[in-house]
Formats: C-alpha cells, structure tokens, sequence
C-alpha cells in the first residue's frame, strides 16, 4: 500500500474528532512508550493491550509503535486498527451519498489529498504528519486485521433510530473537496457516530471473537468507552495508568 493510499485510509479510519493546531501539539507524544495499557482477564485466559494513538503527530512517535507491534505479533497477538472506511463494494453513487452524509457530523470530507479543501487546518501543521500505519508497523499482509464500522454502516445505524439523514441544496451543491460551509443540526450527535456505535461494536466484537490476545490501537479517547466495558466483562487493568 503505497503512502497516499495509507493517508487517506487512515482518514477513513478515525480522524473524525477536531483537534486545534495548539491542542494537536499539546496532546502529541514523543513515544508511545509509557502509554500502553494492558488488560487481563484470567477466566478467559485473555491479554489485551491498549494502544492509544494520536491521530496528528511527529515521525518519530509514530515510528516508536513498530516495535511493540511486531513484538507482540511475533509473541502471536492479533493485531487490530480502527477504519471507518469502507469494507464493501459500493456503487459511486452511494459513496458519494454517504460522504455527504458522514459530512454533515464531521464538517469535512475524510480524503487527504491536496485539492481538498474541507479538511482542519490542523491537518497540515508544520513537521506535524498524519498517522501512518506503514510507518507504525501495521500490515495486512502479516495478518493484521480492522475492527470497527465503516461509514455507510454507521449511517445506516443512525438512519435506523432517528431517521434519514436530509441533504440540503447546499450539501448537494457543495462538492467533497470544497470548504464545508453549510448548515448542519447532526453536528450535535457527532459523538454518537465517532465513538458511541463504534466502541459498543469493538467490544461486543472482542467477546465473540477466539482470539486470546489482541492488540488494540485506536484513538486515545476510544479508550474512555471501551474501558469501563471491559471492566465490565472481567477484565482488570494490570499495565498503565486509566
């Protein structure tokens, strides 16, 4: 997969919260180092270790996540990322339907490319680079594997308990890659797309899943919702800080 390929899958995958230039550097890690966390449930005999990820950081924090991951993998953990990008065929018709959708919550369409216009300015912060899962070690090939919901699947959940998503003339006028201006009452339950549906999904996965030890590296704040749930199933936190 080459590098454009890894960026834009990536922001199919979990750029969907805002972050400002200054929150992006405040928030940003040098290593991952000193951020894993590990869960253990000793009924079931399973291990599974948190990596929270910024997703807008420097190389070499990036970098710093290779060797855990191919660590663990060698160790025979599976290893799963996030990616709300899609996992089926679709016709363009669709995609380009649910792109819009997805944008009315988020505020920009999630492609990285140099002609888009609607992405945050935070996106393109000086010696600052999108997260790149080459660079962290993740490869499909090796068996790593996604675990989340794609984007037609989380408007398909939202459109089943609160309706169809209306597009406006603006929506429909206003083309991906332009600047994101129009009006939006979804922005409210952007939350409700970007972490509720997609941790509940995680963790109902993990406990049907038969796989012992896993890896997790999700977006930090994937780890407030998955968490307690975890607690909830037995596990118990013997590694890193809540």
């Amino acid at each position: 997969m080459n590098s454009k390929k890894l960026i834009i899958f990536l922001l199919g995958t979990s750029l969907l919260w805002n972050c400002q230039p200054l929150l992006v550097k405040l928030i940003s890690k040098k290593s991952i180092h000193n951020q894993v966390k590990t869960l253990t449930n000793e009924n079931q005999e399973s291990t599974i270790v948190f990596m929270p990820a910024v997703h807008t950081g420097k190389a070499s924090y990036y970098k710093s996540f290779q060797p855990i991951v191919d660590s663990l993998r060698g160790q025979g953990y599976q290893i799963y990322v996030e990616s709300i990008a899609y996992q089926e065929e679709l016709s363009e018709k669709d995609k380009l339907m649910y792109n819009k959708k997805i944008r009315k919550f988020i505020g920009y369409y999630t492609a990285y490319t140099n002609e888009n216009e609607s992405l945050p300015k935070e996106f393109k912060m000086k010696n600052y680079m999108l997260q790149d899962y080459a660079m962290m070690g993740i490869n499909k090939s090796k068996g790593d594997k996604i675990l989340d919901l794609p984007k037609n699947k989380l408007i398909d959940k939202y459109e089943s308990e609160f309706g169809e998503i209306e597009l406006t003339d603006c929506d429909h006028n206003t083309s991906l890659d332009s600047k994101y201006t129009c009006d939006s009452e979804y922005k409210k339950h952007m939350y409700l797309l970007t972490n509720e549906y997609r941790d509940e999904y995680i963790v109902q996965q993990l406990t049907q899943k038969e796989e012992k030890n896993v890896v997790l590296i999700y977006g930090k704040r994937h780890w407030y919702s998955i968490y307690p749930e975890l607690i909830k199933k037995g596990y118990q936190l013997i590694e890193g800080k809540i």
